[in-house]
């Protein structure tokens, strides 16, 4: 009987000391439901993207690149991620009178605004052999200037909407026993990325 007492004693000052102290109860609980929703917002606002891709396939190739974000700011480093891939089942050999790599900006309009090999040169091919399920990568850098500096020419962007392109033009071969499968020409789907 005396526990059923004191469990009812303690039911009352807790009853009596909520009722005295409601308004500090509610503002804590309003604070924390407030914080807890601003967290869960943060958190989804937050979620990390995945990369942008675009990829195209040439017997017995993969083109593929990928962009972490597509939106820069002047200034900001554009970083390109660029894979060929070998999906064949044999050795392949390729031939490239330039870079194998290569990849343009273009307005909305189509219009190329900046290419990546028009400030080099080459004067011997570049010659890669991949074997079956065997890829190259690259990373391809660029920084988003409106202006040139003395030393460094850098993409000139205002702000706005472009397309990424990557391309790469290549003779093809298999190996062993060879067969020549001619010169393609390789370029992805493109991605749109944002100068803010």
């Amino acid at each position: 009987m005396e526990k059923y007492n004191t469990r009812r004693f303690v039911l009352a000052e807790l009853k009596n000391w909520i009722a005295g102290h409601w308004k500090v109860l509610f503002s804590i609980a309003s604070v924390v439901l407030v914080l807890s929703a601003g967290l869960y917002l943060d958190w989804r606002l937050n979620v990390p993207k995945p990369p942008a891709v675009s990829a195209i396939t040439s017997y017995p190739l993969e083109l593929k690149i990928e962009l972490a974000k597509t939106e820069y700011d002047q200034g900001e480093l554009i970083e390109i991620q660029v894979f060929l891939k070998n999906i064949s089942n044999r050795t392949t050999q390729l031939t490239v009178w330039g870079p194998i790599f290569d990849f343009n900006l273009s307005a909305a309009n189509g219009a190329v605004v900046y290419q990546w090999s028009r400030n080099y040169l080459w004067v011997e091919p570049n010659v890669q052999v991949l074997k079956p399920s065997a890829e190259l990568n690259y990373t391809q850098r660029s920084e988003i200037f409106e202006e040139a500096t003395a030393n460094y020419v850098p993409i000139r962007l205002h702000k706005g909407a472009y397309n990424v392109t990557e391309f790469t033009v290549l003779t093809i071969a298999y190996l062993e026993p060879w067969k020549s499968l001619g010169e393609r020409v390789l370029e992805t789907p493109p991605i749109t990325i944002t100068i803010i």
